[in-house]
């Protein structure tokens, strides 16, 4: 019968410890019964160590490989996906567990651990998770460490220390090749998690959709103006544009715009050209939306690879952002979009559903005869929702089927949305084209980068208003009800409202001086992380090159290489050399010498050499009442020492004899030097004769 490899104790716990460690990120993304499996495959590993289990048979192993398949097939609905390719792997390690049998197979885990640590970066890239991934690589590394130690079996600390000082090592020969490296492009794409929460403005808005946005305090994305920042009544930023309503749901319906080179799109622009050099330049940093469209002021031009110009002047991407994604856009104010409609853009623009708001229609025709002119009817409708018992709230109430008529005649308390919504709805009414506009206005000021930050809480909804030669133009309502909405944050404006909203804890204390500032502190390192890490691309490395090297060539890049790379491992080496050489001793080594220790305490200091019978000698003629306990505790420890140098095992019976004998002698010694003690006391106390 063969021999199974048993894994040697401390490299078990560490592993068990770094499957924990690796899997942990994983628990709240996957099914829970992969959790559960993980532990089970856990447990019985520990059986197996202990000799209280057994070793799955083929038969098994395949029926438990198919089970899981399944499993995930049945949650996720296929295995090509991102979180279905995760759970698949994870469960597969777990198996692997108990189907060790060889020092092969154990680090097969161990490297299987590091691919698995690896893929929660898919998922997540800040500055915690990095820090974090590191911990956990060097706690796979402590497993490492472990199953290559000796039979001593020193303490798990031993491992987890080595291996901290490996990883300690590596990190600065890793920054060398970070910054040097040639960054290319991913030879593969994984499929995006399907599952995973989209955030911010959808592609469609229908009464309360942006109020509840109001509710989360997460971050959208960042604004880095090369220049000064524009006033706040300028930031609005451009993200879906919505032309077609069907009573209650506005969406892009069939004027959903497609990708558009510059030159097409200028077509459609009457622009200044003599001042196209006053553009806003920036940098947004849009965190993860599952969304493919992106943010910016109008009107708006990116040269960022996969940056796509639409005919709305709008900005999107290729695929949804399942990642952080940086982008570089141009805005200019002196533009005109659209100077004329033809008749088939005029209808898309004009159109309304029929058999809803025949209330609002009806008002809507009044007033235009009444105004005389589209300019003068377009105001009228500002005053109207400045003057009039309107009111500006998160939570305002739901509305029915003729959702505009309610909130204008009967509710009158709604969100921006409902008031964006309400605005077309009366300008095309009267004939005058008109379209919503969603994304987000405003921003917070972060003092210590001097960019702005966006949160999904400055989501926001306006109108944009087509007059002849004039083309279209910005008109937002919620202005006119609340126009401190555009000067200040909408967190500050509804303070109440939201402070009620359990979705913003910390926001409610967010004046408070000192959380502030530790806020947009940690805030502006992360956005530091994410520029100089996350988008360290070809052409930031390419900058970062030149102003350390001048020249950017090979011979250059080479000799950089060479010589910091030279100056980490030299470094490295003279540590090592530092480290002074401890002599390791056996633990029955250690144990003789508490022996040791406790006759010195009576005066008997062994020689440099003297053996343990020898010893044991000397020790019986200066204390017989320690004579036989000395000569028991030379006999073992002499029996285990040769049996151990031999290459055998030392028994378990005569270790712990060995501590026993050597525990009552250090009891005895103690007690005759307390007696010593008492005896030179009483002496000196003795009155002289």
């Amino acid at each position: 019968m063969a021999v199974v490899f048993q894994i040697p104790r401390n490299c078990l716990a560490a592993l068990l410890v770094a499957q924990l460690a690796v899997l942990a990120p994983h628990l709240f993304r996957l099914p829970l019964w992969v959790s559960a499996v993980a532990i089970v495959c856990a447990l019985w590993r520990l059986l197996l160590y202990m000799g209280r289990g057994f070793y799955p048979s083929g038969v098994l192993k395949t029926l438990l490989v198919i089970i899981s398949i399944v499993a995930i097939l049945s949650e996720y609905g296929n295995l090509f996906s991102l979180e279905p390719i995760i759970a698949l792997l994870i469960t597969t390690f777990a198996l692997k567990l108990i189907e060790m049998k060889s020092r092969r197979d154990v680090l097969v885990v161990i490297y299987l651990a590091y691919f698995v640590a690896a893929t929660h970066f898919l998922f997540e890239q800040g500055i915690i998770d990095a820090l974090y991934i590191l911990l956990t690589a060097a706690l796979v590394t402590g497993a490492l460490v472990a199953l290559h130690e000796t039979e001593e079996r020193p303490a798990l600390s031993h491992a987890f220390g080595a291996s901290t000082k490996l990883i300690a090592q590596a990190i600065p020969l890793t920054v060398i090749m970070f910054i040097v490296f040639p960054r290319i492009d991913p030879l593969w794409s994984v499929p995006g998690a399907e599952s995973r929460a989209k955030t911010g403005p959808s592609d469609s808005m229908s009464p309360g959709d942006i109020s509840n946005l109001a509710g989360s305090s997460d971050l959208a994305f960042r604004v880095s103006f090369d220049g000064s920042i524009p006033p706040a009544d300028q930031l609005y930023w451009r993200g879906l544009v919505f032309s077609h309503f069907d009573g209650r749901r506005w969406s892009a319906g069939s004027n959903k715009s497609a990708e558009m080179s510059w030159t097409q799109y200028v077509r459609s622009v009457s622009m200044d050209t003599s001042k196209l050099s006053d553009a806003s330049s920036y940098t947004v940093t849009m965190e993860a939306s599952r969304q493919p469209w992106l943010y910016a002021m109008p009107l708006a031009r990116s040269d960022t690879k996969s940056v796509l110009q639409a005919g709305n002047a709008t900005l999107r991407t290729i695929y949804p952002l399942d990642q952080r994604f940086q982008y570089r856009v141009n805005s200019w104010q002196n533009y005109v979009l659209e100077p004329e409609l033809d008749g088939y853009r005029r209808g898309i623009e004009l159109q309304l559903p029929d058999g809803f708001n025949p209330d609002t229609l009806d008002f809507a025709r009044q007033k235009r005869r009444e105004a005389g002119s589209a300019a003068a009817y377009v105001q009228s409708i500002l005053r109207m929702f400045n003057r009039e018992q309107f009111a500006y709230t998160i939570r305002p109430p739901k509305l029915g089927r003729h959702s505009v008529d309610e909130f204008l005649f009967s509710t009158r308390s709604g969100f921006c949305e409902h008031y964006a919504s309400s605005f077309v709805v009366l300008m095309r009414a009267a004939g005058i084209p008109a379209r919503v506009v969603v994304g987000y206005q405003g921003g917070e000021l972060n003092p210590f980068e001097n960019y702005l930050l966006v949160h999904e809480f400055d989501a926001h909804a306006w109108a944009e208003v087509w007059f002849q030669g004039r083309g279209w133009q910005r008109v937002d309502p919620t202005a006119a009800v609340a126009p401190e909405r555009v000067e200040s944050s909408i967190n500050e404006l509804l303070a109440e409202e939201i402070g009620e909203n359990s979705a913003l804890p910390f926001f409610n204390f967010r004046e408070l001086p000192m959380l502030r500032w530790a806020r947009l502190r940690w805030d502006s390192v992360n956005y530091s992380w994410t520029k100089w890490v996350l988008n360290y691309d070809t052409e930031l490395q390419m900058q970062v090159l030149e102003e350390w090297l001048g020249q950017v060539n090979g011979w250059r890049i080479a000799l950089f290489v060479l010589l910091s790379g030279g100056a980490v491992m030299l470094l490295v080496a003279l540590s090592l050399l530092r480290q002074k050489v401890k002599h390791k001793l056996h633990v029955i080594d250690k144990c003789y010498l508490k022996h040791v220790r406790a006759a010195g305490r009576l005066g008997l200091k062994r020689s440099d050499g003297e053996g343990a019978d020898t010893f044991a000698t000397r020790v019986a003629a200066e204390y017989p009442e320690l004579a036989d306990s000395a000569k028991r505790i030379a006999h073992l420890y002499n029996s285990i020492r040769y049996n151990t140098h031999s290459g055998q095992q030392a028994p378990t019976d005569l270790q712990r004899k060995l501590r026993n004998e050597v525990r009552q002698f250090v009891r005895a010694a103690g007690m005759q030097t307390r007696k010593a003690t008492v005896n030179e006391a009483d002496h000196f106390a003795a009155p002289a004769s």
